[in-house]
C-alpha cells in the first residue's frame, strides 16, 4: 500500500487569533494522515471549490483497506477502542461549500499509531485545514 500523504495540523491558541495558512489539497489517490495525536480535539475545515459534491471519509479505528476502499465495517466488540465499533464517518461536502467537521470522538477514529486517516472521493478544487484545539489544563 502506498503511504498516505501527511497533513500538518495548525495548533490554535487560547484568547488570540491564529492564521490557518493556505491549507492543503487532499490526496484522493493515497489518502491523508494526521500524525499522532491526530484525532485529539481536531477540527477539519473542508472547502469544496468544485462543481460537484465530494465525500470526506474519516476512517474508523482499525481500518485496513485502501483509501478508495469500501466503508470500514464495524469492528467486533471488544475492540481496542470501544467506540471504534461505529466504523467510518462520511461527510458530504456539496459544491462551492465549506464544511466544518469536529473530531471529538478519539476512540472512534484513532488508528493504532495514534494518527487520523482521511480519504476522499475526489480532490480537484479542494482545500483542507486541520486545526487542533488547545489542551485543557485542569
Amino acid at each position: 500500500m502506498t503511504a498516505r500523504t501527511a497533513l500538518t495540523a495548525v495548533s490554535l491558541a487560547w484568547d488570540t487569533g491564529t492564521a490557518e495558512g493556505a491549507g492543503a489539497t487532499p490526496d484522493a489517490t493515497n489518502g491523508n494522515i494526521v500524525a499522532s495525536p491526530g484525532p485529539f480535539n481536531a477540527i477539519l475545515l473542508v472547502n469544496n471549490g468544485s462543481g460537484g459534491s465530494i465525500s470526506l471519509i474519516v476512517r474508523g479505528s482499525g481500518y485496513t483497506g485502501l483509501p478508495a476502499g469500501a466503508a470500514n465495517s464495524a469492528i467486533p466488540v471488544p475492540a481496542p477502542f470501544s467506540q471504534a465499533a461505529e466504523g467510518d464517518l462520511t461527510v458530504v461536502v456539496t459544491a462551492s461549500e465549506t464544511a466544518v467537521v469536529p473530531i471529538q470522538n478519539t476512540d472512534r477514529f484513532t488508528q493504532a499509531d495514534g494518527s487520523l486517516w482521511l480519504d476522499w472521493t475526489a480532490s480537484t478544487d479542494m482545500t483542507v485545514w486541520v486545526l487542533t484545539l488547545p489542551y485543557v489544563v485542569a
